[in-house]
């Protein structure tokens, strides 16, 4: 009885083994396959993320696509540079800092490196890379493989023996551009097995990455204006790229249709350079107004559709100030203004000014009159119409000597008035009440000089021209991140004696007038850039600006414009003979860009029109459709960007 009793016992451990081991295995089982669903799950969700990035990369770069190059450089390619055409592979070029040099002279000795002779020194250290284009469209990449006293020596990246392709002298309107340039495409996964394939992006000269592995599909269309795919080297040939078409899927998930990433990114644009858009910057004559008793400012709201021109009158001491006010139109006229009317109580107007929506006295316009130790401030206000004609309501606040011998007002982010002051040598502040009364005058800074024009930048900050012993130059008073202004410093020498200053609503720049070593009455313009590199580096380290309108050579054009080289009206020809002006006093933009010279001796202002580039403010809207597999809906990501101003 009891050996029975020990053998059923022996065999319900048996059977217990068997169902222990039997369940141990489908544990076992369980766990694998949780283990498989778990490494599938991740690798779906590390190859959805990672071509998430791959398309995100992407069209973040594509938003910049251009900037600063001008429209006529492609760029986008749709192969990497100095090959064929593929769908797998981009190229994406910019000019961020907006920078470029003029070419002035090629040498190009047998079996070595060209040197370009610049007409400024370009400061880009070797191994950096950079595009020389030409007027008639063609481009080049390059290295830079040496600086030399006036230029660089630069290698091809696109030619077998490193020598240009193309020719980029002066008499093809040559020009070394800042580059930065992007590149994606595919290669195989070293080591891996066949077929897995990783996408690359590397910035020339600067770094190469790895963005994504075992990719299954990496692709790029390059579209037209009506959608229809173009060859990526037609793309460069006059056809006009608006849209890039990407897709992107990966191994781990294209077998479960789990995702397939595409997104079509819209190309804004692209921003030209003022600095060297056109190295003349092909002033075109369009107005004349004349005469202009003594003008002595131009004033034009943004996004008015009109100017005025204050005049001093032939005596000013003893004349009253005129408002002549006219309506910014774009064809060649004759010197007809809309309206004018006298300012009464105001005699020696030497700067005005339209006071910003931020002071009491939004709307105005600020007039200083010249005194010899006191000096005037008079507000116009607008009339019923929101212009100014006579019926404005014109008040002259009390005398000071902040204004003794002007030379120049202007608003400042805070919504003050500020003032330079020749005689008393310093810069002044003026505050008004909520009902648009004065307070006393502030002095601010004293300066190591005579200060005079002052002018609001683009960037917010106030510039003004200085005058110390022989010297002139451009000196710049910034603000705090309480508005609070920072005393003023030297950005830049400037070549001539500084006369007047303003500054250009589009593209941003500074336009200096003043007097040359040769008594020739020019114009020089200080790009963003060209300002940028002077703060950064010292007024010392800045070459100084080179002259983009010369008195005597537009003077000199005049003779030959009986013959149509200027393509004039022929009722005008007849009167060039009183369109001599011997010295400019005034220079000026209204709120179309349109630029001013005037001069007070000859009761004349001049009317100019600038090449402008198209797209500098242009706003991108991008979406990325990810689609998540059958039964659910697709999700939808936005791209969105604002092309920056600065193109400089």
């Amino acid at each position: 009885m009891a050996g029975r009793s020990r053998g059923f016992s022996l065999l319900e451990v048996l059977l217990a083994l068997a169902i222990t081991l039997v369940v141990m295995a489908l544990v076992g089982q369980t766990m694998s396959a949780v283990r498989r669903v778990f490494r599938d799950q991740t690798a779906r969700s590390t190859a959805g993320n990672e071509a998430l990035l791959v398309v995100d990369d992407i069209a973040l770069e594509l938003a910049q696509a251009g900037q600063g190059l001008g429209d006529a450089t492609p760029a986008v390619l749709g192969r990497l540079p100095g090959q064929t055409p593929n769908a797998a592979t981009l190229t994406i070029r910019s000019n961020p800092l907006g920078v470029g040099w003029w070419v002035e002279r090629v040498e190009a000795p047998a079996g070595a490196d060209t040197k370009l002779l610049l007409n400024n020194d370009p400061n880009l250290p070797a191994g950096t890379g950079a595009l020389l284009v030409n007027a008639g469209g063609r481009h080049e990449l390059v290295e830079i493989v040496d600086r030399l006293p006036a230029g660089v020596s630069v290698r091809s990246l696109e030619s077998d023996d490193g020598e240009l392709s193309h020719r980029f002298g002066p008499q093809s309107g040559g020009r070394l551009l800042g580059l930065r340039e992007v590149r994606y495409f595919e290669r195989e996964i070293a080591g891996a097995e066949p077929g897995r394939r990783e996408v690359v992006k590397s910035v020339l000269g600067v770094s190469e990455r790895v963005l994504a592995r075992g990719l299954d599909e990496l692709s790029f269309a390059l579209l037209d204006d009506n959608g229809d795919e173009l060859v990526g080297y037609k793309a460069e040939e006059g056809d006009v790229l608006r849209t890039v078409h990407l897709a992107v899927s990966s191994l781990e998930t294209t077998g479960s249709g789990a995702s397939r990433l595409s997104t079509a990114v819209t190309l804004p644009p692209s921003s030209a350079t003022i600095d060297f858009e056109d190295r003349s910057q092909s002033l075109r004559w369009s107005r004349v107004f004349y005469p202009v008793a003594g003008p002595t400012s131009l004033v034009s709201p943004p996004g008015a559709t009109w100017g005025a021109l204050i005049g001093s009158g032939a005596r000013p001491k003893r004349d009253p100030a005129a408002v002549s006010v006219f309506q910014l139109e774009r064809r060649f006229m004759g010197a007809g203004v809309d309206h004018a009317f006298f300012l009464d109580d105001v005699r020696a107007p030497v700067a005005a000014v339209i006071a910003p929506t931020a002071s009491p006295l939004s709307g105005s316009m600020i007039v200083a009159a010249w005194g010899l130790r006191v000096g005037h401030l008079s507000r116009i206000e607008p009339d019923a119409a929101f212009g100014f004609s006579h019926t404005s309501t014109v008040t002259t606040f009390s005398g000071t000597e902040a204004l003794a011998q002007a030379g120049g007002i202007c608003f400042g982010v805070d919504g003050a008035l500020y003032l330079t002051s020749r005689e008393k040598g310093g810069i002044y502040r003026l505050r008004f009440g909520e009902r648009g009364t004065t307070v006393q005058a502030e002095r601010l800074f004293d300066l190591p000089g005579t200060p005079g024009a002052l002018e609001q930048g683009a960037d917010g900050y106030l510039y003004f021209l200085m005058h110390a012993g022989d010297e002139h130059a451009l000196w710049r008073m910034s603000f705090d991140e309480t508005l609070s202004p920072v005393a003023p410093i030297a950005v830049g020498a400037l070549p001539g004696r500084a006369i007047s200053l303003a500054s250009d609503p589009i593209a941003g720049g500074l336009w200096v007038l003043l007097e040359t070593a040769r008594q020739d009455h020019a114009v020089v313009t200080l790009s963003r850039s060209w300002v940028s590199r002077a703060v950064a580096l010292g007024p010392d380290a800045v070459d100084a600006p080179e002259i983009s309108f010369s008195l005597a050579r537009w003077q000199d054009r005049l003779e030959s414009a009986s013959s149509g080289s200027m393509d004039l009206p022929l009722s005008l020809v007849s009167a060039l003979g009183t369109l001599r002006p011997q010295r400019l006093d005034l220079i000026a933009f209204d709120a179309a860009g349109s630029l001013y010279l005037g001069s007070r001796e000859d009761d004349l202002v001049l009317q100019f029109e600038l090449p402008r580039p198209s797209g500098r403010y242009a706003v991108g809207l991008a979406a990325t459709v990810v689609d998540r597999g059958a039964g659910l809906p697709p999700e939808i990501r936005m791209h969105a960007w604002k092309k920056s101003a600065l193109a400089y």
